[in-house]
């Protein structure tokens, strides 16, 4: 059976709707359908509790049957799982099994229904084929995907191309060297516009700068966008920085006006002492005046000169302060269009070289034969075609599925990529079923 293309895309959107859908056509209910079911190549392993050696494992054979020394042969494909359960738990409760003790005696014992357990401990394998690194079988893993099924084969790999005796490329690798090449070169570019900005320049950035983008149109945007922020960030901390300067050569000032005004008046107070000492001098010599008071007056003359002292060393100190300020305001300007000079020279250079690497992956490309990517285009038609063969209730079915879509034991699962003309799928021939006859034996 082969779904339609509106239930391809029914099952491919919906995943377990479809599922449904495709259980209908076949005339299974959603319970049995969305059961797994054995398949030639699973392995059983069936255990009884308190009996470790009566445990075994057995493979479905071709026929669609496993062998169990203790019980026999019983036919499970097609079966689920609780079933083939059950009729293992029937056949163990109904039989007597013999026992050897350590002294070798031998023992019967009974089986209970719930001390038998059966598990599937590894599924018949999974193929791909199609547009991947290694085609051919693969274990499966419980709850795997197609995603995982095709990263277990190595990831994608489309047909190489060859032009005559031209070198051979993967249009995948070239493509993904392209875009991200660009992006590094279309980072670079608004890297230096944000920074002529910075410098003074007032035109907006140019797109016709650059080689027209393979990614969606949004992606430059957004690089714009972080560029604006990072050139607004730096002019916020580049006037924080100023205004600091700026406040600290204003706070200078004001102290350098009341530090002068202070050693104006300690210079004036250390006048007017020197003279009260001259005064004490001259009245000792006449006997007028103790040489206590004397004393005192000198003292007075000295405290008021080194307070002076002190008030013109902060003074200085101060007046220091205020040129280290101001010049620290001009070095801020200057080292910050040195640096931008700087960053815009290193930019310019890598610019020059994402330019050259772009023009040579253009050339790889055209050598090749592959388009260059366009927007949205490229990532839409690098995406991968999955279509799964699937054996339900032993009928046939193909579908369409998509990366998150879980594959079943004996799933065969074809990628083919969408490249225009690059879109070779593998052959179905090739893996031994006839894509017509699949179809009509599903009927």
């Amino acid at each position: 059976m082969v779904l339609r293309p509106r239930q391809r895309t029914f099952f491919k959107l919906f995943g377990l709707a479809a599922r449904t859908a495709v259980a209908m056509a076949l005339g299974l209910s959603w319970s049995e359908a969305s059961e797994y079911r054995l398949h030639a190549g699973d392995v059983i392993e069936v255990s009884l509790a308190g009996l470790p050696q009566f445990g075994q494992r057995a493979p479905v054979q071709l026929d669609g049957s496993i062998t169990i020394p203790t019980i026999g042969t019983l036919d499970v494909e097609g079966v689920t799982l609780a079933n083939v359960r059950e009729l293992i738990q029937a056949a163990y409760t109904s039989r007597l099994l013999t026992l050897y003790a350590s002294d070798g005696r031998e023992l019967t014992r009974t089986v209970e229904r719930e001390d038998v357990s059966a598990a599937i401990v590894q599924y018949a394998p999974i193929w791909v084929s199609g547009d991947v690194v290694q085609t051919g079988e693969h274990r499966f893993q419980p709850r795997m995907t197609v995603r995982q099924a095709i990263a277990s084969a190595g990831g994608l790999r489309p047909p190489i191309m060859t032009t005559g005796t031209l070198p051979q490329y993967d249009p995948i690798p070239l493509q993904s060297d392209y875009i991200a090449s660009w992006l590094t070169l279309a980072g670079h570019a608004v890297r230096a516009w944000r920074f002529r900005t910075e410098l003074g320049e007032t035109a907006e950035f140019d797109k016709t700068s650059i080689p027209a983008a393979p990614v969606p149109e949004d992606a430059l945007t957004r690089i714009l966008a972080t560029e604006k922020q990072i050139r607004e960030l730096r002019q916020v901390d580049f006037d924080r920085e100023r205004a600091f300067l700026d406040r600290s050569a204003a706070l200078a000032e004001e102290q350098i006006k009341s530090l002068s005004q202070r050693v104006e008046l300690e210079t004036q107070g250390e006048r007017e002492d020197t003279q009260v000492y001259e005064t004490a001098k001259e009245l000792l010599r006449q006997g007028k005046l103790t040489n206590l008071r004397v004393v005192d007056a000198r003292r007075s003359v000295l405290f008021s000169s080194t307070r002076r002292l002190q008030t013109e060393s902060e003074l200085m100190q101060m007046r220091r302060r205020l040129d280290e300020a101001r010049r620290s305001l001009e070095k801020l300007e200057d080292q910050r269009r040195l640096g931008i000079h700087e960053e815009l020279r290193s930019i310019d250079l890598k610019l020059a070289d994402e330019h050259a690497r772009l023009k040579s992956l253009r050339a790889k490309l055209d050598l090749a034969g592959i388009a260059v990517p366009r927007g949205q285009e490229a990532s839409q038609e690098a995406s991968p075609a999955v279509t799964i063969f699937r054996r339900i209730e032993m009928k046939p079915v193909a579908f369409e599925a998509g990366y998150d879509e879980e594959v079943e034991p004996g799933d065969i699962v074809e990628v083919a990529l969408r490249q225009g003309s690059l879109s070779t799928g593998t052959d179905v021939g090739a893996l031994g079923i006839d894509r017509p006859q699949y179809a009509q034996s599903a009927k």
